[in-house]
């Protein structure tokens, strides 16, 4: 069965490695958002005020953004290669 996968997408091979390799950061960017949101109840939610946290969650939020882009962007191109 790998030797006839192998067969048909020896035309398509840079397509298809990027295919597998955007599924892989896929991955990463589906975890990235959940351990962002438990930073952000962790250091920021469970303290006493918000003072002097102001960097802390602009950071976050900019990575849960970042994060979300690079799923969206990622996501496409998964498409694109695959169809």
């Amino acid at each position: 069965m790998a030797r006839r996968l192998w067969w048909y997408g020896r035309r398509y091979r840079l397509l298809f490695a990027g295919a597998i390799a955007s599924s892989v950061v896929l991955n990463f960017a589906n975890l990235i958002r959940p351990w962002l949101v438990k930073e952000l109840t962790d250091k920021i939610l469970i303290g006493t005020s918000l003072k002097g946290k102001e960097h802390l969650l602009l950071e976050i939020l900019a990575g849960m953004l970042g994060a979300t882009l690079c799923k969206g962007l990622f996501t496409w191109f998964q498409g694109v290669a695959l169809n």
